[in-house]
């Protein structure tokens, strides 16, 4: 069997390609949140995350897949230096060193997508988000945190700031 060469420059490209996705759906959501489409920015808010931490994964391949158990780094491997919606939560805490605080970004990112499929949940069953003013607050924390994060690794992160500002403004 014969293993396919990974050029490393284009994996990077491919991590700094995906930050650049976040930072685009980041955006996205802090439009859809302004717009009242609570769930609809929720929903990209999460995709932002996701894209983060593949694109931080694929970055940092190297160092990253050599804290994965042998079966984890070849299913990694297997299919190409992304982070399914089932792995975010164990990959976010092997990235816990070099991003504080993910850990607990990842879980809120996974409330954000349970809430976009349930909606608001007035007994907190299935997700935190009771109302329409817990969502915006929510999903406004959620962005400024992870916008906080990408600035570690890309400048454009404070886009996202600023359109968070703008929001505060208008209230």
């Amino acid at each position: 069997m014969s293993e396919k060469v990974v050029w490393e420059r284009d994996v990077r490209k491919y991590g700094e390609l995906r930050v650049e996705e976040s930072i685009d759906e980041a955006l996205i959501a802090v439009e859809l949140l302004k717009q009242g489409k609570f769930r609809n920015s929720a929903v990209k808010a999460f995709l932002a995350f996701k894209a983060f931490i593949s694109g931080i994964i694929s970055i940092n391949h190297l160092s990253f897949s050599s804290k994965l158990e042998e079966k984890e780094r070849k299913f990694f491997y297997r299919i190409g230096f992304t982070a399914p919606s089932n792995r975010l939560l164990y990959y976010s805490s092997l990235l816990e060193k070099d991003f504080p605080s993910i850990s607990d970004l990842a879980k809120q990112a996974m409330s954000l997508h349970v809430f976009s499929y349930v909606g608001y949940d007035k007994a907190g069953e299935y997700s935190p988000i009771t109302s329409k003013e817990d969502a915006k607050k929510w999903i406004l924390d959620f962005i400024i945190s992870l916008a906080n994060l990408i600035i570690k690794v890309n400048e454009r992160g404070k886009e996202i700031l600023r359109e968070i500002e703008e929001i505060k403004k208008e209230k």
